[in-house]
């Protein structure tokens, strides 16, 4: 256990990030729930929100890093936190 506590990449490390992040969104655990399309199979993406907040999580289970686009909507004011704790990008609108 020793080991896996010092190792970022192990099964304890991650259940310990993901508690950290759970207890830090509320909306994980009581709000409601949307799955987002990703259009990719191996990433899994949902909205949980609360009238207190939202939250966007993105699961990668694919073997590589993947970068794809969501038509999700969020303003610079109200763009979920990421799981390292920055903020998603709001979507840029296009001019005609």
């Amino acid at each position: 256990m020793y080991e896996q506590s010092r190792d970022p990449g192990s099964l304890l490390s991650r259940m310990r990030l993901f508690i950290e992040r759970y207890r830090e969104a509320p909306e994980l655990a009581w709000g409601d729930c949307r799955l987002v399309d990703t259009g990719e199979r191996a990433v899994l993406a949902h909205i949980a929100s609360t009238t207190d907040g939202t939250v966007l999580a993105v699961h990668n289970f694919a073997g590589t890093p993947v970068s794809r686009r969501t038509t999700t909507a969020c303003s610079a004011s109200n763009c979920p936190p990421t799981a390292t704790g920055g903020r998603a990008s709001a979507p840029r609108p296009t001019t005609p």
